[in-house]
């Protein structure tokens, strides 16, 4: 502030003692501008410190997928009999995309490239590309109860990621999930049957009558 002033008082001609319109305008003024800039410069720091994390986090989630591809690759070139299918379907992959991959090439690394070359395209013509990370990838596998597959990546995720997965806990989690949609599948389907015996009952009932006034 005090040094506003004294950058005002020589466009107004006065000293500290005099007072004047001119002055106390000029004030305001500069007074405004210079707020102003710090606006600008503070929205602009919070800017470039809030760029700078996302980008980190980028760099941090590209990082994952490449552990985690890396590790896919590793553990299905040596279990000859898995099968990155169940993570396909789990990815929102159709029968179909997994039948051309299959059919192009029967090299089971490039498999896996092309699996998550399209599911990374999917999830980002979907609008959640920069959301893709190790996270995800976890929940995918055991989702698809690909149990042995993430025992395998366990401690290459947390040597590489600090990533501590728990498998036995994932495994108990997706088996009461599985187990909740099941009932909930049959009280569903009980609940449709009895709406439908309950309908029929009445269409006979009505039948019924519309057969004694005849």
């Amino acid at each position: 502030m005090q040094q506003i002033v004294r950058d005002v008082l020589p466009l107004v001609g006065i000293t500290t003692n005099k007072t004047s319109v001119d002055f106390v305008f000029i004030l305001r003024k500069r007074i405004m501008e210079d707020d102003a800039k710090k606006r600008v410069e503070k929205t602009r720091q919070e800017y470039k410190i809030m760029w700078q994390k996302e980008k980190e986090a980028e760099e941090r989630r590209k990082k994952e997928l490449k552990v985690v591809s890396e590790g896919l690759s590793d553990y299905f070139r040596r279990n000859k009999t898995g099968t990155w299918a169940p993570m396909a379907v789990e990815m929102g992959l159709t029968p179909v995309d997994i039948g051309v991959i299959r059919t192009e090439t029967m090299d089971r690394q490039e498999q896996l490239r092309r699996v998550l070359e399209l599911w990374r395209y999917n999830m980002i013509m979907g609008g959640y590309g920069p959301q893709i990370g190790a996270n995800i990838m976890i929940e995918y596998l055991g989702n698809a109860q690909m149990f042995d597959a993430l025992r395998f990546l366990q401690p290459m995720l947390l040597k590489k990621l600090g990533i501590d997965v728990d498998v036995e806990q994932i495994r108990k989690e997706v088996k009461e999930k599985i187990a909740l949609e099941a009932r909930l599948k049959e009280e569903e389907e009980k609940a449709n049957a009895e709406a439908a015996a309950i309908g029929n009952g009445i269409v006979n009932g009505i039948n019924g009558d519309v057969n004694c006034v005849a």
